[in-house]
């Protein structure tokens, strides 16, 4: 009976697990899409814990951009998940800007399932726009927007993690929910003589640098366009205080000023 009782409490409390995991909301920066010179960006779901075997259904979220752009051309992310499953609809306009709606709807027998830590991107999509904006945001909306709920519309995620499924969304990541426009410009971009390798890049740790100039410094922002760390080193400079996401390095010498897109994991 002891043996039973155990047994019993452990199923409990691995079901009680699995249902409180939970997912958070952001987007990273892709780069360019090669096929249409937009930029490309991933919504992005992170869970509160390691996932095994979760089995994904309907999903969606809210986005701000800025008046008169789109959302569309939508691609597989890491994810897995059939870019056809998506789509957009447009939710009207208030001071923040268009508000648009990603949906995805499942349409094919096999679900897909998401394994390991994450983050996941759900889907890959441009923002549509001839030529790119160079201000602006693109903003994840929170649930309770008016715009959403006057389109009976929400953030969630529709996953079985092993005790049914149920919606797991949590929160819009507060260091992901919003990338300004002009900090993107000129990524990966070289100005004037310089050139310069960054390395390892994606990095958890440190960062180096190897150029044909002398760098004279070197300043790393976040994509809302605020320096976060200014350095006059080209070895060993420290990052692993940074939060995990895409950052633009701007390296300065006195033959000009180059840009890199560096990813922090």
């Amino acid at each position: 009976m002891k043996h039973n009782y155990i047994t019993l409490v452990l199923t409990l409390f691995l079901a009680f697990t699995m249902q409180a995991q939970t997912f958070d909301f952001g987007i990273s920066f892709v780069g360019t899409n090669a096929g249409t010179d937009n930029y490309q960006f991933a919504l992005v779901a992170t869970p509160s814990a390691s996932v095994t075997n979760g089995v994904t259904a309907d999903m969606g979220a809210g986005f701000y951009v800025p008046s008169g752009l789109t959302i569309g051309n939508f691609a597989m992310g890491d994810s897995g998940i059939s870019p056809v499953e998506w789509s957009s609809l447009p939710l009207g306009s208030d001071a923040s800007g268009d508000g648009i709606f990603l949906s995805r709807v499942e349409i094919f027998p096999t679900s897909i399932n998401l394994d390991g830590p994450g983050p996941f991107q759900l889907v890959l999509f441009d923002v549509i726009s001839d030529p790119n904006p160079t201000t602006g945001l693109l903003t994840l909306m929170e649930n309770g927007n008016a715009l959403m709920v006057a389109s009976f519309v929400e953030n969630y995620i529709n996953i079985n993690l092993g005790a049914g499924t149920v919606n797991a969304y949590m929160m819009n990541d507060p260091a992901a929910s919003s990338i300004d426009f002009s900090a993107l410009l000129g990524l990966e971009e070289q100005v004037g003589k310089v050139n310069i390798e960054v390395y390892p890049n994606p990095t958890s740790d440190i960062i180096n640098i190897r150029s044909t100039s002398n760098i004279d410094l070197v300043e790393i922002y976040d994509l809302l366009g605020q320096r976060v760390l200014s350095s006059t080193l080209t070895e060993g400079i420290k990052v692993s205080q940074l939060p995990v996401g895409v950052y633009v390095l701007n390296a300065y010498s006195e033959n000009g000023k180059v840009t890199k897109k560096v990813i922090i994991e």
